[in-house]
């Protein structure tokens, strides 16, 4: 399916090939309904709903790509907030590691900072998109309270929730921002649509000029 809408984008997007296209339709519209199977001026004007539905399908499409581009500065700065969340989080990490081992080296307190903050380093490493941070992070700092008071045990507590609360509305608007495969069709197919119900007028505009000669 991602193969044959990329084909579609591949003509939509491609100035010559809608210009193409559009002179096509016009002129096999010209040969089939005016020249080889005229029709009448009856028919024509029926033909009206049909490059108004068109159009109209058309415009459905590019109101979908619009509302698209007006997310993606919005998916920059919400993943901009996630980082700043994430990087604070890291830094908490990192700057008690290194309190922990210079007061209190090959302790129980230094090896559990030491592999909290491997933990993160390797899942922020493994993962393409911004991980989830699991509780047991936190737990596991519960087990050395001598070291971290309860004051700064909120601070991190604080700050692994705002990670959170950002990690979750980037998703959100990155879920937002992601398109089914019917929108995708209709996006693609929005300025094929355009030039046939554009192709449609042009030929019933010509064929009522002849109609009037005649």
């Amino acid at each position: 399916m991602s193969d044959i809408i990329s084909t579609i984008e591949a003509v939509s997007y491609n100035i010559y090939w809608v210009s193409a296209l559009f002179v096509s339709c016009t002129l096999v519209l010209h040969v089939l309904f005016i020249v080889h199977r005229p029709l009448s001026l009856e028919r024509w004007k029926q033909s009206e709903y049909i490059w108004i539905v068109l159009t109209f399908i058309s415009l459905l499409g590019l109101v979908e790509e619009s509302r698209r581009l007006n997310l993606v500065p919005e998916i920059g700065r919400y993943e901009q907030t996630v980082v700043v969340a994430r990087d604070a989080v890291h830094n908490w990490y990192m700057s008690y590691q290194t309190y922990s081992c210079v007061t209190q080296p090959n302790t129980v307190q230094c090896k559990v900072i030491s592999d909290s903050l491997e933990g993160l380093n390797l899942l922020i490493a493994s993962s393409k998109d911004h991980p989830e941070i699991p509780l047991s992070f936190l737990l596991e700092l519960k087990s050395i309270n001598e070291l971290v008071s309860p004051s700064v045990y909120q601070v991190i507590d604080a700050r692994l929730n705002k990670y959170r609360t950002a990690r979750m509305e980037y998703l959100a608007i990155i879920s937002s921002a992601t398109r089914s495969y019917a929108r995708q069709i209709l996006v693609a197919l929005t300025p094929l649509l355009f030039i046939f119900g554009l192709a449609i007028k042009l030929t019933k505009v010509t064929a009522e000029y002849v109609h009037s000669n005649n």
